[in-house]
């Protein structure tokens, strides 16, 4: 039915009245099957494009984006990028030249000034794109989330921070405020596993051509012989960890033969690297992605919202349901003891950086630099209030996911991906919004364009409404009393 335009009262009560029992019957059949623009074949795309007026088949992906913006947004993730790696590059690339103290000396201030000149470029960089590209009409609810998140546990910290602490925070600010200036495109997280997939490569390359190079050449963990890649990370769960995240947004790649060649890429990584939290997690990404291409009936958005609440409950509950201090690689003793100095201060924690030095007197063949679960870890160094508010931040995240068209490539990358985050997060600490941290490509940068973007009344609701009004323009005041 082509759209009524400039008829009179008459004839749009004709077209209403021999339309509407038909249109009404196939809106109530779309909405019971949760059919959106991308649940649809192509033709319903150009139905919707063509013959409904002011709505494009992507109007829940992204709202408009300039060519400018989203050119400054792949600058912003380069620049991420780099930031992540660049220091432990160095120290990864000079691994056997240290042989003295006055060499280690060397590296070490080596290694502080390309961190200092990568802070100082990132600053320049999300200022030159805010005045290029920043928008100022925008809502200020998304970057006040972050940014209480972001300082809320320095604030209520028991000691004071540091100027490290400082300079860490006004990066992430500058970062947050950056994307949600530019209102910044989900599609452009496609050269997030983009990139990963070129660590990837110089990692087993450097695996491969430099034994040396390895984190630990003879690793009893390894799951190929004698392989435990780091790459330019100080540990190889880092390097799995952030291939993991990276995985998960693979879906958001277009083309399929670069979207399969990266995700080959990234799971060889991943194995080559041993780390088995890594392992484990990207074979549940597997088994999601199976799940999404052969249901039939079930919704994208129900599944997902059901499979995060599980993965969430098994976070709180994993650390509880074992006393033996051996279990999970020693995972055991690190969740008692945490729990046990939580206790002394509940609601505020015990400090940001608490957690490191207390258990570098811990006896074992490694030590704890986090409390190795994310809802363990955020009680010790925040309390209930630091816990609170990532709580906040993950239902935030999960509500901007749910808002994308049902069966959308966007749903199922990032679906997908708050799986994975709060999989990995039962024996692991992933969660920063701190820019200098290596996970903060694959973490804290995907939370804040998720929080930050626009959300848009889903594509699949519009043209149900319209479908509902007999195909005439719902806007029209004329056909809006009709609307139920």
């Amino acid at each position: 039915m082509e759209p009524v335009a400039g008829a009179d009262d008459d004839e749009l009560d004709a077209t209403c009245a021999s339309t509407g029992p038909l249109m009404t019957q196939f809106r109530s059949d779309l909405l019971a099957n949760g059919l959106g623009f991308d649940a649809m074949s192509a033709p319903s795309d150009r139905l919707a494009a063509s013959r409904l007026p002011g709505l494009s088949p992507a109007d829940n992906t992204q709202p408009a984006v300039f060519g400018g913006q989203q050119r400054a947004f792949i600058v912003l993730v380069f620049a991420l990028v780099v930031m992540a790696i660049l220091p432990y590059l160095v120290k990864n690339l000079n691994v056997t030249r240290v042989t003295s103290d006055s060499d280690l000396l060397a590296e070490v201030s080596l290694t502080r000034g390309l961190a200092t000149t990568a802070a100082v470029a990132l600053l320049l960089v999300c200022s030159l794109i805010v005045l290029g590209h920043g928008r100022a009409d925008r809502s200020i609810s998304a970057p006040l989330i972050l940014l209480v998140a972001l300082v809320g546990p320095y604030i209520i910290s028991p000691t004071l921070p540091e100027i490290e602490d400082l300079v860490k925070v006004t990066l992430g600010v500058a970062v947050i405020v950056t994307v949600w200036s530019i209102a910044a495109p989900v599609d452009g997280l496609k050269w997030v596993p983009i990139t990963a997939s070129v660590i990837g490569i110089y990692s087993i390359i450097g695996g491969l051509l430099f034994p040396e190079y390895m984190n630990r050449p003879n690793s009893a963990k390894a799951l190929i012989a004698n392989w435990e890649l780091a790459g330019p990370f100080w540990g190889s769960n880092v390097l799995g960890l952030y291939c993991l995240f990276s995985l998960a947004l693979t879906p958001l790649v277009t083309n399929v033969r670069w979207r399969m060649l990266n995700r080959f890429v990234l799971c060889a990584t991943i194995v080559a690297s041993s780390a088995r939290t890594a392992v484990i997690v990207a074979g549940i990404l597997v088994l999601w992605w199976i799940f999404c291409r052969f249901r039939s009936e079930i919704s994208i958005r129900r599944a997902g919202t059901v499979l995060i609440g599980c993965c969430a409950a098994a976070v709180v509950a994993l650390p509880l349901l074992t006393s033996n201090q051996y279990a999970f690689v020693g995972r055991g003793y690190a969740w008692a003891e945490s729990l046990t100095l939580w206790k002394e201060s509940p609601w505020v924690g015990l400090g940001v950086h608490f957690v490191g030095p207390h258990f570098k007197t811990y006896s074992a063949s490694w030590t704890f630099n986090h409390g190795h679960n994310l809802v363990i870890d955020s009680l010790v160094r925040s309390g209930l209030v630091g816990l609170g508010l990532v709580v906040i931040i993950l239902l935030t995240a999960v509500r901007s996911t749910r808002a994308f068209d049902d069966d959308s490539p966007h749903q199922i990358a990032l679906f997908g991906y708050l799986i994975a985050f709060l999989a990995a997060s039962a024996t692991e600490v992933n969660w920063t919004l701190l820019p200098n941290r290596p996970l903060f490509p694959v973490v804290g940068l995907i939370f804040i364009v998720l929080i930050c973007r626009e959300i848009t009344r889903p594509a699949g609701a519009k043209l149900a409404q319209t479908i509902g009004s007999g195909g005439a323009n719902p806007a029209d005041p004329r056909v809006s009393k009709r609307l139920p």
